[in-house]
């Protein structure tokens, strides 16, 4: 039976790819049948592609640009593509001009700041504050430099009142310099052989002859230090008019402000009290901060005293400054101080007298036995600091020691117990020259039981400490402590007089409590002051943890110079 006509359907609106609509094929029509099914399929097949078509269709506002690229070849679009990803990046790369533009977020530090802030702050860029902005960080060996002060005759046939002129001088600065380089290195604070915990070595101060009563003046001592520091972080002899230190009682008539500064550093560092740690951190930060922005990194390279200063003062105040600097690297390791370190000890490498040995108050001009002591024991503070020092330095400075000593006894190894100022016998036996003489050659290497040496000890045993000569009392502090100490008879009679007396003539109240000042340490208390008296109070109170006996089996290697 034939089927009826089917209504033809409604033709689907024509796609853009599709072209004009055709009429359905009827099939009534001769071969209408066959035509109709192929009709049919093709109407079947376009419509199903109009469906595609529809769901990938662009807008008609994508005009032509969009009919473009889906009829280009696949690689010719994505090349199209990264151009446009590429230029929309350089775009944004872009500085953009004109104060209406973005521009980076800046932090700007508050206007106010609590005190414990600041010192946070300052701590954690003491790194960049004492570096020297010219002093390179690998300085390893001495460099040549040219000597700009004039060089000093000397006269060796000098008249008993000219000599004694010169003592006066000495015992302006070298009283303390002199070991008090060598502070902690042979003794206990830090990671270098100057050893690193303040509370590790300072408590068995008792049991090597310190007690309460002098631990206690110790921290006097450095309170009032601390409260005469200058805003600048220097501390001078004459207590600088309108700061901090002026007018307080019993100033200097010195003016140097980095050998201030140097004395007054190593009492905090021989207590144990560094940059880094300890609560006079920012005292000493400010302290060798000042010492490394004056040292001279140009011509000169390492000096630390001040051009304009006292010709006779300037080695004196070099050591003491460099003495500071040793210490402060060698307590800490601190990278930033390495190079300032390494200079100044180059400096006194390169002013050491290429004959005699000796250092004198300018470079290479000649020696004497107070410059020589405590050139001696920065160096010698530095090796400990595993800075370097040539080893042509110990020999010559033997050959100065040779020159000026006296009292060598039969069977002896060369060395003599009593030194003078720059010939043999210009000072009495047991003195302040002889004690810088028997330590150095302590640091240099010589036999305890050498016959002479040991004569030397006992001369100054004999004497004792003397009531308000500081300069000679530290010193001999030194070698009392060196040679007999901790146990021995001669050290524990010299240190319970002079541990006593100190405290018991510390100033116990008012506003100069905690220091020292001697009306009869000689011109040293004139020229120095109030300052000069109390650090070298506080250093000598320091000797039973601020140097390690130098003659223990464990330090025998690491104490000795280096030799050529």
């Amino acid at each position: 039976m034939a089927q009826p006509p089917q209504k033809p359907s409604r033709p689907a609106a024509p796609s853009k790819s599709q072209g004009p609509t055709k009429r359905p094929v009827r099939p009534d029509k001769p071969g209408g049948a066959v035509a109709a099914n192929q009709q049919k399929m093709r109407d079947k097949a376009r419509q199903s592609n109009d469906a595609e078509d529809d769901e990938e269709e662009y807008d008609e506002e994508e005009g032509v640009m969009g009919e473009w690229l889906r009829q280009s070849p696949s690689w010719l679009a994505s090349m199209v593509f990264h151009m446009i990803l590429l230029l929309v990046l350089a775009l944004w790369t872009l500085p953009l001009d004109g104060d209406d533009k973005e521009k980076p977020i800046t932090f700007n530090p508050p206007e106010i700041v609590d005190d414990e802030e600041l010192e946070e702050e300052d701590d954690a860029d003491l790194e960049e504050d004492i570096t020297a902005t010219e002093v390179v960080e690998e300085v390893v060996s001495p460099q040549d430099f040219e000597v700009e002060s004039p060089e000093v005759e000397i006269d060796n046939d000098n008249t008993e009142q000219e000599l004694a002129a010169a003592e006066i001088e000495f015992n302006d600065f070298a009283t303390e310099a002199a070991t008090s380089g060598l502070s902690d290195t042979i003794g206990g604070f830090s990671a270098s052989g100057l050893g690193g915990s303040r509370t590790r070595g300072r408590a068995g101060a008792a049991g090597r002859g310190g007690s309460k009563g002098s631990e206690d003046a110790v921290e006097a001592a450095l309170r009032w230090l601390a409260d005469h520091q200058n805003r600048n972080g220097s501390w001078s002899w004459n207590h600088t008019a309108g700061d901090k230190c002026s007018g307080y009682a019993n100033p200097g008539d010195k003016k140097s402000k980095m050998g201030a500064t140097g004395i007054a550093l190593m009492p905090f560092l021989g207590a144990g009290y560094t940059h880094q740690d300890g609560k006079y951190k920012e005292t000493v930060r400010k302290g060798v901060k000042y010492l490394v922005g004056n040292m001279i990194v140009a011509n000169n390279a390492g000096r630390l005293f001040e051009a304009d200063g006292a010709g006779h003062e300037h080695m004196y105040c070099h050591g003491l400054a460099a003495c500071a600097l040793a210490d402060a690297y060698g307590k800490t390791n601190d990278h930033s101080l390495q190079a300032p370190a390494q200079l100044a000890l180059n400096y006194i490498v390169q002013a050491q007298h290429p004959e005699n040995g000796g250092w004198l108050y300018t470079p290479r001009a000649g020696g004497d036995t107070s410059v020589v002591g405590w050139q001696v024991m920065a160096l010698k503070s530095g090796i400990l600091s595993h800075l370097n020092v040539p080893g042509k330095v110990k020999p010559l400075a033997n050959k100065w020691l040779d020159i000026v000593q006296s009292g060598v006894p039969e069977n002896a190894y060369d060395i003599g117990g009593f030194y003078g100022y720059r010939k043999p016998g210009d000072r009495p036996n047991a003195s302040a020259t002889s004690a810088i003489g028997i330590l150095c050659r302590n640091y240099l290497g010589a036999r305890k039981d050498d016959p002479g040496l040991r004569s030397g000890v006992e001369a100054i045993g004999a004497k004792g400490p003397h009531k308000g000569d500081m300069y000679y009392n530290y010193y001999a502090s030194q070698v009392m402590y060196q040679n007999d100490g901790p146990k021995g008879k001669l050290w524990t009679k010299w240190n319970n007089v002079m541990r006593d007396q100190l405290v018991n003539t510390q100033v116990k109240n008012g506003k100069d409590r905690g220091s020292w000042y001697f009306t009869s340490g000689g011109h040293g208390s004139k020229a120095g002051g109030r300052v000069y008296c109390t650090s070298m109070a506080a250093m000598t109170l320091e000797v039973y943890y601020r140097y390690m006996p130098i003659y223990q089996q464990k330090n025998v290697e690491k104490d000795d110079f280096p030799l050529e």
